[in-house]
């Protein structure tokens, strides 16, 4: 700044040249002082990273190497591999964009939709430090709107996925699949995690709101209409049934009871770093 006005002045300054300050800043979900998860700084470098590689496109900075990686993060931990089945219920009805509105509608049409998906994880060290916390779905999809169960073909699944806002996180779904007439279809949902004031960890975590698509529709597109919408969640005798259906591959008894033990820290540090905040910003597990 001195030596901008010195040079709006008419003089040299320190550096010869107008300098514009762009500053890089953005929250990374880790405490610095108080943390104990190798896991959990390993995904705030991946996050640091991508951020910053973000904000130099945007900033017309180009990279010296394009399309690269995020940071690899070495564990002496062998490669593990994890799943569940989920089940989720509920209704939803055409001709709105809004979630709540297909659900009422959908229920006085009794017009039900219901997802059924397995959730696969490949790599758990890749998965617990990568940011987008992405995992794979099948199953099916089963609802009037789509004429009866239809198997879901690929399917895209981001676990309390940490963006902008450090109180909030989101579960993300995108499943494809075809209609009655082998049209392709698309189910994206959301899971919106965050604190309103009441103790509602158990809504947030187990309610889905959705929205069908026709066509195969990679990402969102602001200002386009959906074919149906509403909002399904997991009940309570399901999400029993869930908690059975958790398999590790691993090379030992150990090292499975070690990737369950690691997953859960990952999944309940999250909630902290959202319902448990008074007591620390971030969870340092």
């Amino acid at each position: 700044e001195k030596s901008n006005e010195a040079i709006a002045a008419g003089g040299q300054g320190e550096f010869g040249r107008h300098i514009d300050l762009k500053l890089l800043q953005a929250e990374v979900p880790v405490h610095y002082l108080f943390n104990l998860s190798r896991d959990r700084m390993a995904e705030a470098v991946n996050l640091g990273v991508r951020t910053a590689r973000m904000w130099c496109q945007q900033n017309g900075i180009p990279l010296l190497q394009e399309g690269l990686a995020y940071v690899d993060v070495e564990t002496a931990e062998p490669r593990t591999t994890l799943e569940f089945t989920e089940e989720m219920k509920g209704h939803a009805a055409a001709g709105t964009s809004d979630p709540a509105d297909g659900e009422e509608k959908g229920r006085a049409q009794n017009t039900e939709l219901n997802v059924r998906l397995t959730i696969a994880i490949d790599d758990l060290d890749h998965f617990i430090t990568d940011p987008d916390h992405r995992a794979s779905a099948t199953g099916w999809i089963e609802s009037p709107l789509i004429g009866g169960r239809r198997e879901v073909n690929e399917g895209i699944f981001n676990l309390l996925v940490h963006e902008t806002d450090p109180a909030r996180k989101h579960m993300y779904y995108r499943l494809f699949f075809t209609d009655e007439q082998e049209q392709p279809r698309t189910l994206t949902g959301v899971k919106d995690i965050y604190d309103d004031g009441g103790m509602d960890i158990w809504s947030d975590t187990t309610t889905l709101f959705v929205k069908l698509w026709n066509g195969r529709v990679e990402q969102d597109q602001p200002g386009a209409a959906p074919a149906a919408a509403g909002i399904i969640a997991i009940r309570w005798y399901d999400f029993l049934q869930q908690l059975t259906t958790f398999r590790v591959k691993a090379p030992s008894v150990g090292h499975q009871i070690s990737a369950l033990n690691r997953f859960g820290v990952f999944f309940f540090g999250k909630i902290w770093d959202v319902f448990l905040r008074q007591f620390a910003d971030y969870a340092p597990f």
